[in-house]
């Protein structure tokens, strides 16, 4: 039985399908090369499946490009263009890290994060491409971290606890469990 999600969408997404597969051959003519460019092959996909320079679709579909790349050795260039691909956890982030403000602890941060990942996509890519500038790395690798990070923000609030073993999980083996203040907090 189809849910009601994919039933709704069933034939915007055939049809992208569709334009997708009469474009691989152009795409995967972008991929034979010595280095692969992250931002024309997002502007390619772009326009074959459509959407706007927003779109999370598209830009998960490059990160995955980026990741199998980095597994095959394969040089990759670009990414600038590319926006990180805003879901539930890249809206969390954004809110506990203060790039988001007007809103207070006491607040449902859970419910906030949904609201401002459905209502507010656009502004949201953009503050991340300026945090990417100012870092000096593309919004696509800079999605790693904060993808991460916004999991560890996640269980935390679902289950009604401090974050426990984050800083393992966001920088493994770079913490000496003697040495570290995280540590101490999170015994606490």
């Amino acid at each position: 039985m189809e849910s009601r999600s994919l039933a709704k969408f069933r034939e915007a997404r055939l049809r992208r399908a569709r334009a997708y597969v009469e474009a691989a051959p152009r795409l995967r003519k972008l991929l034979s090369e010595s280095e692969v460019n992250l931002d024309f092959f997002f502007r390619g996909l772009l326009n074959v499946v459509g959407g706007s320079r927003e779109s999370k679709t598209v830009a998960f579909a490059v990160k995955m490009l980026y990741y199998t790349c980095r597994v095959a050795g394969v040089r990759c260039i670009g990414g600038w263009e590319v926006p990180i691909p805003v879901d539930f956890r890249v809206s969390l982030v954004s809110l506990t890290s203060g790039m988001v403000s007007g809103w207070s602890c006491s607040q449902n941060l859970l419910q906030l994060a949904s609201e401002l990942r459905s209502g507010w996509r656009g502004v949201l890519v953009g503050l991340w491409r300026r945090a990417a500038e100012e870092a000096a790395i593309p919004p696509l690798v800079l999605d790693s971290a904060v993808w991460v990070a916004g999991g560890c923000v996640e269980d935390s609030l679902r289950e009604h606890r401090r974050p426990r073993g984050c800083a393992l999980v966001l920088a493994p083996g770079k913490q000496d469990a003697a040495e570290s203040p995280i540590r101490a907090l999170e015994r606490a």
